[in-house]
């Protein structure tokens, strides 16, 4: 069962100026710490939110390289069906067009970066 204000905020994620504003106010950290979580439904909405997220811009998608969501995602992806997927999607939107993303993931041990 997934929390209902996650949803809404990775729904708003969806939006590039809900993106900046996550980045401008500092959020990428808290988000990044939160993919530590022992509890499934918070990993299912922080991972689709970091997936979200990564789709911005590259200043947003190195802010997250920075706060270390690479490591986390690629151990997330032997997680759960749902959780591994959205983790999945967080790696490739952070690597699209980001080489430095991409090498970090390969080091990481992600399997298909």
């Amino acid at each position: 069962m997934s929390c209902p204000q996650s949803q809404t905020c990775g729904s708003l994620l969806q939006r590039e100026v809900d993106r900046n504003a996550i980045f401008l106010c500092g959020g990428i950290d808290n988000l990044v710490q939160t993919l530590s979580s022992p509890r499934i439904e918070v990993l299912e909405n922080v991972t689709a939110a970091v997936g979200n997220l990564a789709a911005g811009t590259q200043n947003i998608k190195d802010a997250l390289r920075k706060a270390g969501a690479i490591e986390p995602l690629v151990a997330l992806l032997s997680h759960s069906e749902l959780v591994s997927e959205f983790a999945a999607v967080a790696l490739r939107n952070m690597s699209l067009k980001n080489l430095e993303n991409q090498q970090v993931s390969l080091n990481c041990g992600c399997p298909f970066c």
